[in-house]
């Protein structure tokens, strides 16, 4: 099952809706092995200075993949890691992790009024971190890596178009630097190649200035 965002990019798309039963369950599996927190991270303001923020992340950890599965397949977003082997640990383990504002709000909608006081007090704190959403610019008629940080300096959230010019920008740059690596590489084969054969040459001049010599 996708995650998949809806038109307005305030919400989540979720194609199944658990029953009453199924958002118990979900809830509990969380009561007892999941975990939510804020992580922080660096963003460009309008006026070029960075400014720090925060996304919440939701982990779910247990040793049985099939119940991790099942919790991805009743909530219809987030992604699967694993199997990890923790120290001292006799048994491989696997995450259900989610991340974004998306994501917390979705779960929060979905197995919040089964939660017990501490996992809602929890929840309502992290969300209460929620910035407001920045307004998204309509597409550019010319999209470009530069317009890309235009949108960025303005406070805006990019347009897909030029999002995807700078994701283009960044596997151009990856390809100049791995290509340039290759190239020194190559270059560095050829000159040790080289160097072996000219040393090669001498050894056997010499073994034949030492030949002559001994006829």
């Amino acid at each position: 099952m996708r995650q998949r965002r809806s038109s307005n990019g305030t919400a989540l798309k979720i194609a199944h809706q658990p029953s009453d039963v199924e958002r118990s369950w979900l809830a509990g599996l969380f009561e007892g092995e999941g975990c939510i927190s804020l992580s922080r991270y660096k963003t460009m303001l309008k006026d070029n200075t960075r400014s720090k923020a925060v996304y919440p992340v939701v982990v779910i950890a247990s040793t049985d993949n099939d119940v991790i599965r099942k919790f991805k397949r009743l909530v219809g977003f987030g992604r699967i890691h694993g199997p990890y082997w923790l120290k001292l640990s006799t048994k491989p383990q696997w995450h259900w992790r989610g991340s974004g504002w998306l994501v917390v709000n979705a779960l929060w909608k979905l197995i919040g009024e089964h939660l017990g006081k501490r996992r809602k007090s929890r929840f309502r704190e992290v969300l209460a971190n929620e910035p407001a959403e920045r307004p998204s610019a309509p597409n550019c008629n010319a999209p470009s890596y530069a317009n890309y940080r235009r949108h960025i300096n303005q406070g805006t959230r990019p347009c897909s178009a030029c999002r995807q010019e700078n994701s283009k920008a960044q596997r151009r740059r990856r390809g100049k630097k791995a290509g340039g690596q290759g190239i020194s590489n190559l270059g560095g084969s050829a000159v040790s190649s080289a160097s072996f054969g000219k040393g090669r040459k001498k050894n056997d001049e010499r073994e034949d200035r030492e030949a002559r010599d001994r006829a």
